[in-house]
């Protein structure tokens, strides 16, 4: 969904997920990670402004006369099988440094599930998945990485609802926004992980790592009037170029704004951002 000429871009080595390796971008598994599909092909597409307020701005969604650019577009899996995602992306702007967000809205008939859960996989930028000592970074709290006296500036991190890369000046990360979501619809299950890609499927780095979101629909907690969910991701990536110190990258995470989604089921979902 968006490309960076700091991290490069990947490119599959095989139908597994670490190799096909989907960084910046949704993939889908409709066999319980037999398979996975990465979106392309993305139909219906149109722009769409989303209006923005502070937190005094009354609850109201319509409030504010503010408003941020968004771009929405439509893609399925496999024609054949009624399941689809309609993604509205907003990018990043100086308001939210190093942040962009999506927000997915998935469809299904009830023949589209099968007895198997069915995998989407929302992921960040690919990072470099070696230090400059030549190891591999290791695992630290998340809490850890993010204190501003630490001298972590190489390691990787996750909680119940992030991961984050600090690689040598440059960060990656995901937030899942699930829990901004407010209505019906909400039948998966989260977990952020890290992806350890395949070597050499990136074109810029030989050994990469990818954040990630997974969430899991399992077809037995599925009502059969239940045929809608929504999904919201927060992407988060500053490059060594931009010549922010690793305190100032890890403030920038802590800073972005909420993006708060009213949806029912069978209508239009109504987003806005709110800044703290």
């Amino acid at each position: 969904m968006a490309y960076s000429s700091f991290f490069g871009f990947s490119v599959p080595s095989g139908a597994l997920l670490e190799q096909m390796a989907p960084d910046s971008t949704l993939t889908v598994s409709l066999d319980d990670g037999e398979a996975w599909i990465v979106r392309a092909n993305p139909v219906n597409v149109q722009g769409r402004q989303i209006p923005m307020c502070n937190s005094n701005t009354a609850a109201g969604m319509d409030t504010g006369a503010t408003t941020v650019p968004a771009l929405v577009s439509t893609w399925r899996p496999k024609k054949a099988i009624e399941f689809e995602v309609r993604t509205t992306l907003i990018p990043a702007l100086e308001l939210w440094s190093g942040w962009h967000f999506r927000i997915h809205k998935v469809r299904w008939s009830p023949a589209a599930i099968q007895p198997g859960p069915i995998r989407l996989v929302d992921a960040g930028f690919a990072a470099s998945g070696v230090a400059r000592t030549g190891l591999l970074y290791t695992e630290n709290e998340l809490r850890m990485l993010l204190d501003q006296d630490a001298a972590v500036v190489e390691a990787w991190g996750k909680d119940e609802q992030s991961c984050l890369i600090l690689s040598n000046g440059s960060a990656s990360g995901v937030v899942d926004l699930q829990t901004d979501v407010i209505g019906d619809g909400i039948l998966s299950t989260r977990s952020p992980l890290l992806l350890r890609a395949d070597a050499n499927t990136n074109l810029i780095m030989q050994r990469t790592v990818i954040p990630a979101v997974q969430h899991t629909l399992v077809a037995d907690v599925v009502s059969k009037s239940a045929a809608e969910m929504w999904l919201a991701t927060g992407v988060f990536a500053v490059s060594k170029t931009s010549g922010l110190e690793v305190n100032e990258i890890r403030k920038l995470w802590l800073k972005r704004p909420k993006i708060q989604v009213a949806a029912k089921l069978g209508e239009e979902d109504e987003i806005r951002i709110m800044l703290h």
